[in-house]
């Protein structure tokens, strides 16, 4: 048993641990963490209590040794300096030795340091090889190992060079065998000096280019199971345009669905087709001659002068005659007469509910 360490193993929960060693001073006490000294994760329990106490808890596996070291520099009680000769001072003097004794000879003698060993420069001799993974090796050992791995290293780099040799081909021929044989791969000579040769074979001769052809002609297949190709004059009708004639821009023929709308409207006894459409359908920058009919006023309308006017019909009457001028009896829409002009209208006339006749300043609305 020892005198100046205390070791237990945590299970997970140890949090207190009463000090079963003695000493002097609570300041002659470490605790070690699996041989590494901590000084931050446990405290003294009170002022005078031989217990210390983890936060955390110690974990589970965690080796946890308190040790004791004395201080060794000056006794605690000096007498002949004054010290009181009692019982007290002489036990607490007799047991700093003894503890100093305990902690030399359980260091030294019991073979465990817990701290760095300084040997100022001096060697450790007669030291026995090691044994176990923690041991120290011996310098004759480290020399053993270096000269096996020197021996080990170059046996595997001989034998990475004869696998090397063993391996090692060169290319020779490569030959073109008959068409539908197989491929071959020959090796030939001793290891370390063999050459591979291969054989591929090639694939049936294909037709070639037809000869003959002018510089009109094109090559084309003959059937889709083959390459075979002759020579042949293309026409519109063997790339699908029959219809397609060399003819001059200005007679090319237009399409027959062209034709029949252009024949609607152009036919001798039929109607040409003119624009239709309302006063908010008028062209935005219309020019002089413009002619269209206007859907909004129910009449035809023509763009003279910076402006859009009503285009009216001459005089109607029996076959041959020309005495009729007529108009509507009713005004429905709101109308303004075109400003520099006059109006006449064949009366009487009324103006509906809402509706608004405006005549510019200068112009004459006549109703006779």
């Amino acid at each position: 048993m020892a005198n100046s360490t205390q070791t237990v193993v945590s299970d997970g929960s140890l949090v207190l641990l009463d000090v079963s060693i003695d000493y002097l001073e609570r300041a002659e006490i470490s605790v070690y963490y699996n041989s590494v000294l901590n000084t931050t994760n446990w405290a003294w329990v009170g002022t005078t209590d031989k217990q210390i106490t983890f936060s955390p808890a110690v974990p589970a596996t965690t080796e946890v040794m308190v040790k004791r070291t004395t201080d060794i520099s000056v006794l605690r009680h000096t007498f002949s300096l004054g010290a009181a000769f009692t019982s007290q001072s002489l036990d607490e003097d007799l047991k700093q030795v003894l503890h100093i004794a305990q902690e030399a000879s359980e260091a030294n003698f019991g073979g465990d340091f817990y701290g760095n060993i300084d040997m100022h420069f001096n060697r450790i001799i007669n030291v026995a090889d090691a044994v176990n993974p923690s041991d120290v090796p011996t310098f004759g050992q480290l020399q053993g190992y270096d000269t096996a791995a020197g021996l080990s290293a170059a046996a595997a780099a001989q034998s990475a060079i004869d696998a090397a040799d063993a391996s090692r081909l060169t290319v020779g021929t490569v030959t073109t065998g008959l068409p539908g044989t197989s491929a071959d791969v020959v090796i030939t000579g001793l290891s370390g000096a063999q050459v591979v040769s291969f054989t591929i074979p090639r694939g049936d001769v294909g037709p070639g280019v037809p000869t003959g052809g002018t510089a009109a002609q094109a090559l084309v297949k003959i059937d889709g199971g083959t390459y075979n190709t002759q020579w042949a004059t293309l026409t519109k009708a063997s790339v699908g345009l029959s219809n397609v004639d060399d003819t001059a821009d200005a007679s090319k023929p237009i399409s027959t669905t062209q034709a029949a709308g252009l024949v609607g409207k152009t036919a001798a006894t039929g109607a040409a087709v003119l624009p239709a459409g309302t006063d908010a359908e008028r062209p935005g920058t219309p020019a002089n001659g413009y002619f269209r009919y206007n859907s909004t006023l129910n009449q035809f309308e023509g763009y003279v002068a910076g402006a859009w006017g009503s285009v009216g019909g001459g005089a109607t009457g029996a076959a041959g005659n020309a005495v009729f001028h007529e108009n509507d009896t009713a005004v429905t829409a709101d109308y303004t007469i075109t400003s520099g002009k006059n109006a006449m209208t064949a009366g009487p006339i009324t103006i509906n509910t809402g509706v608004t006749v405006t005549v510019p300043t200068g112009s004459t609305w006549v109703i006779v």
